[in-house]
C-alpha cells in the first residue's frame, strides 16, 4: 500500500492514518456485533435457568451484562 505512493511525508502519513482509522473502526464494528450475539446467549441461558429452577442467579447475571 505505501510502496504505492509518492515520496512526500504527509502523503504516506496521510494513507496510514486512513488506515489506523479503519482498523479502529472495524474493531469496533466486530466488538458491537459480539456483544449482540453475548446478549441474545444471555437471554437463552435465563430461559433454560427458569426451567431447571436457576432463575435467580442467572437473570441477576444477565442484569449485569445488558
Amino acid at each position: 500500500m505505501v510502496y504505492k505512493l509518492p515520496n512526500e511525508k504527509e502523503v504516506v502519513y496521510g494513507a496510514l492514518d486512513k488506515r489506523t482509522t479503519w482498523e479502529t473502526e472495524f474493531l469496533v464494528i466486530a466488538v458491537s456485533k459480539a456483544l449482540q450475539i453475548l446478549k441474545k446467549k444471555v437471554r437463552c441461558y435465563i430461559v433454560a435457568g427458569e426451567m431447571s429452577g436457576g432463575a435467580v442467579i442467572i437473570i441477576g447475571v444477565a442484569k449485569t451484562l445488558s
